[in-house]
């Protein structure tokens, strides 16, 4: 990974005189910061705090497989450059859906937590284990097979063994635009789905809060449960009504809540 063209790729917006700047993680994978951006929760705290933005390399990376360490090498960059630039300011990271995953390793691989103030996981598409891991990859082939492009595709290869053997250049072509989130999932499909997660944070002296929608398929309670039974963990836990997996769309009032009630009680 290297290092100048990360720095490159971060941007600045929101408030420049808050004593906060959050380190924005996109989901997806591949969705990229401006699906982020667009919601209307993120909108509203950026009239609050600085914000510093950049799109993964899976995004710009077209037929290429990417590397767990890839992505974790980039968030790392991330945090110490945010931090060189800003060494008086707080530093939150904030990590969405398949970004709170990369958060996750980072984390563990990286130790990033000593420049952290603390750490938001939003509808984090997260599991315990490479068992679990397995069910979210064959909730994603359920979901998906609404697509009839991605149905047809995938029925001959409805495990994560064969699904990580087709060429990505098959891929692509038989999916095409319609079916980015697909191609970008086999990118990453054969580390995405086999990860151990539940000690990423153990012994991390950090405030966490997680966000969940009530109405999530991809990211439920029994997925965090790890960050919230640990005693030794500062956690906020917060279920928000009437949400799916974009809670910052689906209810950005109380998404806007939670997260300033959890910077003025914990940071």
């Amino acid at each position: 990974m290297k290092k100048n063209s990360v720095i490159e790729n971060l941007y600045y917006t929101g408030n420049p005189n808050s004593d906060i700047v959050f380190v924005m993680v996109h989901g997806g994978p591949g969705a990229g910061v401006v699906h982020l951006r667009n919601m209307e929760g993120i909108k509203e705290i950026e009239r609050y705090y600085q914000f510093a933005y950049y799109d993964q390399c899976i995004v710009s990376f077209a037929q290429k497989k990417i590397a767990k360490n890839q992505l974790v090498d980039e968030l790392s960059i991330v945090i110490d450059s945010v931090f060189a630039r800003f060494p008086d300011k707080k530093i939150i990271l904030f990590a969405a859906s398949f970004g709170c995953l990369i958060s996750l390793l980072a984390i563990e691989d990286k130790n990033v937590t000593k420049n952290l103030s603390g750490l938001i996981m939003c509808s984090p598409f997260v599991y315990k284990n490479k068992k679990e891991g397995l069910n979210k990859f064959n909730l994603m082939v359920k979901e998906f097979s609404g697509n009839s492009i991605f149905k047809n595709f995938i029925s001959n290869h409805l495990s994560l063994r064969n699904f990580d053997s087709i060429p990505l250049k098959i891929i692509y072509k038989f999916l095409g635009k319609k079916g980015y989130q697909p191609r970008h999932i086999a990118q990453v499909s054969d580390w995405m789905f086999e990860q151990e997660l539940s000690t990423c944070l153990r012994n991390k002296k950090i405030p966490i809060l997680i966000i969940q929608g009530d109405m999530d398929k991809f990211s439920v309670i029994s997925d965090v449960e790890p960050y919230l039974n640990d005693e030794n963990l500062d956690t906020t836990y917060e279920r928000v009504p009437k949400c799916g997996h974009d809670v910052p769309k689906d209810n950005p009032i109380d998404f806007e809540l939670s997260i300033t009630q959890f910077i003025d009680e914990k940071i």
